[in-house]
């Protein structure tokens, strides 16, 4: 509140969910995978970066299942 006084803000804009960048959600499933010698598959960067992603799988704004 003390920002809204501050600067006498009377309200705010969303901007529309269309234009945000499309953001894929991890497989961490496979991600997460070992080996037969117990060793991870893919990297910590791998797994950091979301490397390998679900298809058709988005998340954020308008999230699908």
């Amino acid at each position: 509140m003390e920002l809204v006084e501050q600067y006498k803000i009377d309200g705010f804009n969303l901007d529309n969910a269309n234009t945000w960048g499309q953001l894929l959600e991890a497989d961490m499933e496979e991600l997460e995978r070992i080996d037969t010698e117990e060793k991870d598959i893919y990297s910590l960067e791998e797994k950091f970066y979301g490397d390998l992603v679900r298809k058709g799988k988005y998340t954020g704004y308008w999230h699908t299942e």
